[in-house]
């Protein structure tokens, strides 16, 4: 359970600072930061990744 909540956790992290790369240049004068999405992006599936096993593994077994 501990391990699910830390990639959750680690996973948000990652849609939080990608919404923010995006939202950047709408409300400032700074750059679209492509690079930098893909960049996080990149990372972000380090997270990603296992946390959508993790879940579907649990969904699998049904237990909680």
């Amino acid at each position: 359970m501990i391990g699910l909540g830390l990639l959750f956790q680690a996973s948000m992290l990652f849609i939080a600072l990608i919404i923010f790369l995006l939202l950047q240049p709408l409300l400032s004068t700074a750059p679209f930061a492509l690079v930098g999405i893909v960049v996080v992006s990149i990372i972000g599936l380090i997270c990603f990744v296992p946390f959508g096993l993790f879940v579907r593994g649990v969904a699998a077994t049904g237990k909680r």
